[in-house]
């Protein structure tokens, strides 16, 4: 698998699948940059439910300003 350093932006690969990783730590080859894998899916996933809260709390101040 393909992986995208977040702080250098080298690629590098690993033997492993996606599944396996997921939540594991992750240490880049070129800069020992270390991170959690988190799958794209998973990623949107999470971001969408922190949207989706930040939504609802700017909902609820606008109907107490009401």
């Amino acid at each position: 698998m393909m992986l995208h350093c977040k702080n250098c932006k080298e690629k590098f690969y690993l033997n492993n699948e996606g599944e396996e990783l997921e939540g594991k730590l992750v240490e880049c080859k070129f800069c020992n940059e270390k991170w959690l894998y988190e799958s794209k899916s998973k990623y949107l996933e999470n971001r969408l439910a922190e949207l989706n809260q930040d939504l609802n709390n700017t909902d609820s101040k606008i109907n107490l300003r009401k």
